[in-house]
């Protein structure tokens, strides 16, 4: 409520326009956060830094829903590259960051951007890490790199659109007791979750099915990869590669897989190899369940 009496404020219209009116549901705050965005100007230009094909599809179809674009960076090197590129009469206005990535992750990124690696004029520009990562200590990691705020993977469109509307429209860097919350997969949940994955697209079918069918394409590339890192012994790509099955798998609603491939990117966070090939058989069950499920 005082976030709302703060954006009519600051239009100057009549903050109490509806006074006696307390029934605000989230639908409610999920169209005013949608009406916000639709007058964000059309020049707005979006940073998403980010790695993994799936989570590129569904970020940026998530953008779309409300009016946006974004422009792609697969790691923190090519987002500072793009930001120094960018010309001064087209900026850009907020970077949506990846934390796991490869060659610079989110948080080495967001420090050379505050310390001036990309230009002066993105020193203090906003930004929002999405990271599948939601464990204790994360999102005060994040904080520290100099990002603004916190969304977990699987982001939410509801939350998503709350964001944007916040530092696109009234520019207030701030942190958000959403952003507190701890992911946990409580043992025995279901190997697929199709309502809540559905929901967290914002009810879009046809988002779903696209981000379906990358996900059966690129999972089983990250299980290779991550046989291939228990094999040579790579703590950090062995990492890398189980975080990744762990988000697309988030997303997807495969909570099993999600469950198996969190164990073994712990693991391999340990530096614990006997550890990750320990779970590899699990992380390739769950992902066969999950392939016969929505096949």
């Amino acid at each position: 409520d005082l976030f709302d009496t703060l954006q009519l404020v600051l239009k100057g219209e009549q903050a109490l326009s509806k006074q006696g009116d307390h029934g605000a549901t989230p639908e409610d705050g999920a169209e005013q956060s949608k009406q916000l965005l639709a007058d964000v100007a059309s020049d707005t230009r979006i940073l998403l830094v980010e790695d993994n094909p799936v989570n590129q599809l569904v970020a940026s179809a998530l953008l779309e829903q409300v009016g946006l674009s974004c422009d792609m960076a697969g790691n923190g090197i090519e987002a500072i590259s793009a930001l120094k590129q960018s010309p001064k009469d087209m900026p850009y206005h907020l970077i949506l960051m990846d934390c796991q990535m490869p060659e610079m992750d989110g948080y080495e990124a967001s420090r050379n951007i505050r310390a001036g690696e990309a230009g002066e004029r993105y020193r203090d520009i906003n930004i929002i890490a999405m990271t599948a990562n939601a464990m204790k200590g994360d999102r005060e990691k994040c904080l520290e790199a100099g990002m603004d705020d916190y969304v977990s993977k699987p982001v939410h469109a509801e939350t998503l659109q709350e964001k944007l509307a916040t530092y696109l429209n009234c520019k207030v860097p701030g942190e958000h007791d959403d952003a507190t919350k701890e992911t946990e997969v409580e043992q025995g949940t279901p190997v697929w979750d199709k309502d809540t994955a559905l929901a967290n697209l914002g009810g879009n079918e046809e988002l779903f099915a696209a981000l379906l069918s990358a996900s059966l394409e690129d999972i089983p590339n990250n299980i290779e990869q991550l046989k291939a890192a228990i094999e040579n012994q790579d703590v950090d790509n062995a990492r890398l590669s189980a975080h990744s099955i762990k988000g697309v798998a988030s997303s997807l609603g495969g909570m099993r897989l999600m469950e198996s491939a969190l164990a073994a990117e712990l693991a391999a966070r340990e530096e614990d190899m006997s550890r990750v090939e320990a779970c590899l058989p699990e992380v390739e069950s769950c992902f066969d369940e999950l392939k016969a499920l929505v096949s």
